[in-house]
């Protein structure tokens, strides 16, 4: 229980230290430093997990695999995948792990398996004091970091009391006094430049003393006040300028909407004479069709019965064959010629049975010959008594389509009437809403014409009676002091100075 408390205690002071203190990352830091411990089950992880810990003792041993560097770059590695902020926290876990156990432990561990031997560094036994010092040392280093954030605003007035105390000599650094200054802020008339101050940084100024002169400006006349334009008249809008779009014009729509139904009347009869055509042209080809199976079946029976008259013939000279080749053998009395016979006989009997098969096969032929046949034929008989119900289906089918779409399009014609009087009153509104504004707009704009005349007439009054006042040539200052900075800026055709004093 020491040897675990003491990687515990390590692993959370290294993720406090490393900023990383997040529960969730806490709870894999400590798991992963009791980790290496899964090769045997006499430490706590190990004993937790036995499924897991014995077999590792036995095929690796205690101290090798899971105490090696190959261990920790593979820890290093799956937690920068998984949680990359935090996969240096969690490796420091686990390297800790490794780092104890090669100072306690007389044993060591194989840090560089599978190859090398154990390493040590110190050879502290576990059971020794060393663990219990390192523990007592670690215990309130991390309890003092992780309670840092609370103790340092307590501890900042003490300590700094007791740095003053131990240094009385030692004071504060003193900061210069910053004078007061003046900021004096004027604008030249337009056109005139920094060559007209009469001050320069440094120079002590008095109250009164000249800071800008320039010269007198030549009195011009005030121009003559030109007569304003005025603007042309309103124009107004008749209806025709509201209907240019044909599309949008009442009697375009119904235009459409007409053409379209008519349309629609021209491609239904065209497209039921079509059906029409198509069904006669169906029922000609069943017909023909029909006419051939049955001229088929006609001629199938004349044909068969010639061949099995010919295969009947070939059974008839097989069987004559046999019995002349029987009577033979039953005449015979030397045995080659018993033996002949024998060989006539039973060539017979195979050119007999081959002619029995053939006439079976044929029947057979003729059988399935016969029934595809008189199939055909029944086919096409049935295609034939079915093609009424089919054409009335398809001409119902057509029928109700086209009453459909002639609905529809008489609906469209409908709403487009609806729509063409409602546009045609709208357009009657809008007739009188433009005569009222073109006549509001006249009767305005001849009032600021009016106003127009007599305001020009008034400005040129007043500007022959008005006379030019001298302009000021120089600016002086109201306060003293001594000039720290001169510093300009133009706005809106004109500069602005500003001098900083200190009195």
């Amino acid at each position: 229980m020491l040897n675990a408390a003491l990687h515990l205690i390590t692993a959370l002071l290294l993720v406090l230290l490393l900023g990383e203190a997040t529960p969730a990352t806490v709870v894999l830091a400590l798991l992963l430093a009791l980790a290496p411990d899964l090769d045997t089950p006499k430490l706590l992880l190990g004993s937790l997990l036995r499924p897991l810990s014995v077999p590792l003792e036995r095929r690796f041993g205690h101290r090798t695999i899971t105490h090696s560097m190959l261990a920790l770059l593979c820890v290093a590695g799956i937690a920068y995948a998984l949680a990359p902020r935090a996969w240096l926290a969690l490796t420091a876990a686990y390297g800790s792990h490794l780092l104890l156990d090669l100072l306690i432990g007389v044993q060591g561990v194989m840090l560089f398996w599978p190859g090398g031997e154990f390493l040590t560094l110190t050879a502290w036994r576990d059971d020794g004091p060393a663990a219990r010092i390192l523990l007592a040392i670690l215990l309130p280093a991390t309890l003092a970091t992780a309670l840092w954030p609370q103790l340092a605003p307590i501890l900042h007035t003490p300590l700094t009391a007791a740095v003053a105390a131990a240094n009385p000599i030692a004071t504060t650094t003193p900061h210069p006094t910053e004078r007061p200054s003046i900021h004096l802020s004027f604008a030249l008339p337009a056109g005139v430049g920094m060559s007209a101050l009469r001050v320069h940084k440094g120079d002590t100024i008095a109250e009164g003393e000249v800071l800008a002169s320039w010269g007198a400006a030549i009195a011009t006349p005030l121009p003559t006040p030109t007569a304003p334009a005025l603007h042309a008249p309103p124009a107004t809008l008749s209806l025709a300028e509201h209907c240019s779009d044909a599309l949008t014009c009442p009697s375009a729509q119904l235009t459409e909407a007409q053409a379209a139904l008519d349309a629609l009347t021209t491609a239904q009869a065209a497209e039921h004479a079509t059906l029409l055509a198509a069904q006669q042209q169906r029922r000609a080809d069943l017909q023909r069709a029909l006419d051939d199976a049955q001229r088929a079946v006609g001629q199938l029976q004349p044909r068969h019965e010639r061949e099995q008259a010919e295969r009947q013939h070939d059974v008839d000279q097989a069987q004559q064959a046999l019995r002349d080749a029987q009577a033979a053998q039953g005449l015979a009395t030397e045995p080659a010629d018993l033996q002949h016979a024998a060989e006539r006989v039973h060539a017979a009997e195979a050119k007999l049975r081959e002619a029995l098969d053939a006439q079976e096969r044929m029947r057979a032929e003729q059988g399935i010959e016969r029934a595809e046949t008189e199939a055909a034929a029944a086919q096409a008989q049935a295609d034939l008594a079915a093609l009424p119900g089919q054409e009335r289906q398809a001409l119902a089918k057509l029928d109700a389509d086209q009453r459909a779409a002639l609905l529809l399009a008489r609906g469209r014609l409908t709403a487009a009437q609806a729509q063409a009087a409602l546009d045609a009153h709208q357009h009657a509104r809008d007739a009188q809403v433009a005569a009222a504004t073109a006549t509001a707009a006249m009767v305005a704009w001849q009032a600021e014409a009016t106003a127009t005349v007599q305001a020009h007439a008034a400005a040129v009054t007043a500007t022959a009676q008005a006379q030019p006042t001298p302009a000021p040539t120089e600016l002086r200052s109201r306060a003293a002091g001594q000039v720290l900075t001169i510093t300009a800026e133009e706005k809106d055709g004109r500069l602005v100075v500003t001098l900083e004093l200190v009195p």
